[in-house]
This record gives C-alpha cells, structure tokens and sequence, in this order.
C-alpha cells in the first residue's frame, strides 16, 4: 500500500518481530532464528527503519495501567514493568531506538513521539538530535552487568559529497506549486554516506543523505536541514562505494549501544582515523533534557554536540587524522 500509493507513506508496525525474543529463552529464540534461517540483524537492523518504544504504563503511570481493557493482558504491575524491561533490551542494537517513558502525561508522552517522527521524516520540529559527548576512553563491558550490542561499523562518505569542508554541493532541486510555477521549496544535497554495520558474520547496510532545504513561509525563506535514511542491500552498499568520495577517509568504527534510564546510549570508538577518540551518542525522548543522568561508568570530559572538530563529517577529510 506504501509503494502504490503514489504519496509520501509511513508504514507503522503495532508488534516487531523481535518482540517474541523476551517471552522465550534465549536459547529457544536461537533455536526458532536457525531453524527459518533468520538472525537478528535481519529481524531488527534490516526490517524497521525506526523503533519507537512505548513503556508500559505500571512503569510510571501505575494509575492508569489495568486489566480491564484488554483481555490478553494478565501481568499484574510487577511482572508487566519486567517484562516490559525484556522487550526493550530486546531492540538494543537498532541503529534508530527511541524510548518514550512516562515521565510527563499522556498527551505529552504523545507530543514527544510526534516531535522525534517529525525530526526522523524531515518535517519541522523543536526537537534537537542526539547529544555527543567526548569520553576519556571506552568502559570496560567485561565487567558490567549491562546488556548491550557491539558492531563493527564503516562509514564511507560519497562522490558529491561536499569536496571541500567550507563548499556547497551543486545538487538542487526546487519544489514548485501549480499556480504560476511559484517556489515554494528547494532542495539541496549537501552530503552523504554509506554504513556497513557488522556484528559476527552479519551486516546490514544503510545509506544517509543530508538534506539542506529552504521554505518559503508566510513570504519568508526559511532554511533547516535534515536526514534521508534509506536501508540498502549488500549489492547496493557495494555499488556504491564504488563512488566513495577519493577526498576522505573511510571511517572503521566500533559501536556499543545500550539502555540507560529509559536513554538509548551508543559508545563510538574511532579505530583508523584519530584512534582512541570515543564519543557517547545519547538519544532522548524526554522533554527535559536535565533530566537524563549519565552513567557512573562512563568517564566524560565535555560534551561536543556542537564542536565541528568531533563530528565524523569533519574527521573523514584526508590529512586531519
């Protein structure tokens, strides 16, 4: 229905797939992936561009969360909050997670899904990205008792990409309304990447395109910028290399996501361009961003959202490793 309609769509799945992996063993869950020839990347990284999970209510909004209106549900709020917890852990390693706690009400916890849609689609939002934070190096995970996911990750930024980091790509195309073939947006692109993204003997691929656009709005231009994401194949990820930008470096990175406190957290270790560097990635979907608490085991020297020296764009050029 998405690709006929001719129409920009959102297709939204109530229940991922991997949602089955916290009502069963781990063992089991292994067993079930072998024996139809899945594995988790395929299930999580290659099916769902986005996951948006919204915590139970006994986990916050204990007042509001019954039995009553659904006739499958039988956890009482002990057993829901821990079962809930399952299925949270079950999606660390999507590249994309958000979780929506209950820490304001309902149609606040509303706003705050309609706010990160909005940044994930492009559409105008107040909602700021992920924060960055340097770190003093990387924690050790052997020694904590904290589930996450570990990737091999490359970064290959792509031909037509800006060429020189001050420089503007050429690639422009303009939004036009019906009566009198009056602008009403333009588009430019100012880079993009390919990702590989690899964990044992399993990758997935995607691909990012920055997005510069201008809107003519109440008779004013207004310009912001924002991703395209699109999920690749290994064929497609390999053709397009083929167009990787001879100006800059491919980035070997390792990636460590997590949950924190209701935060999805991912460490990045550079490995070939300025090794050692290691940056913390925190993805909120809360309203107050006071409110999140770092870590005790992560040693933090500064946050570097906004310093262009640690943005992996910046890092890629040729001679600055």
């Amino acid at each position: 229905l998405a690709r006929n309609g001719n129409k920009p769509a959102v297709l939204l799945c109530d229940r991922g797939l991997m949602d089955g992996s916290a009502y069963i063993s781990e063992m089991l869950w292994k067993n079930v992936l072998q024996k139809f020839g899945y594995n988790n990347v395929m299930l999580r990284d290659e099916r769902y561009d986005l996951i948006f999970y919204l915590v139970t209510a006994a986990d916050g909004a204990e007042a509001h969360y019954t039995l009553e209106n659904n006739m499958t549900r039988t956890e009482g709020l002990v057993a829901a909050k821990e079962l809930d917890t399952k299925l949270q852990h079950a999606w660390i390693g999507h590249p994309h997670l958000h979780i929506f706690d209950n820490s304001t009400d309902f149609e606040g916890k509303m706003r705050r899904i309609i706010n990160a849609a909005s940044l994930a689609l492009g559409l105008p939002t107040t909602k700021r990205s992920a924060r960055k934070f340097k770190l003093k190096g990387p924690p050790d995970w052997n020694s904590l008792n904290v589930k996450h996911e570990t990737f091999d990750v490359t970064k290959v930024y792509l031909r037509g990409s800006l060429m020189r980091p001050d420089s503007r790509a050429e690639s422009m195309v303009d939004v036009r309304s019906e009566s009198a073939g009056k602008l009403e947006a333009s588009e430019r692109v100012l880079y993009s990447f390919v990702r590989r993204r690899t964990t044992g003997h399993k990758s997935s691929y995607n691909k990012t395109t920055m997005i510069e656009l201008n809107e003519v709005i109440d008779g004013k231009i207004k310009t912001r910028t924002f991703e395209r994401k699109l999920i690749m194949t290994s064929r497609q990820y390999n053709d397009a290399i083929v167009m990787a930008d001879p100006d800059r470096n491919q980035l070997l990175q390792k990636r460590t996501s997590f949950l924190h406190e209701g935060s999805y957290l991912t460490v990045v270790e550079y490995m070939n361009v300025k090794p050692g560097l290691c940056i913390l990635r925190v993805q909120e979907s809360k309203d107050d961003e006071d409110a999140f608490n770092m870590p005790s085991f992560l040693d933090v020297e500064q946050e570097v959202g906004n310093v262009k020296e640690y943005s992996a764009y910046y890092l890629s050029v040729l001679g600055r490793s």
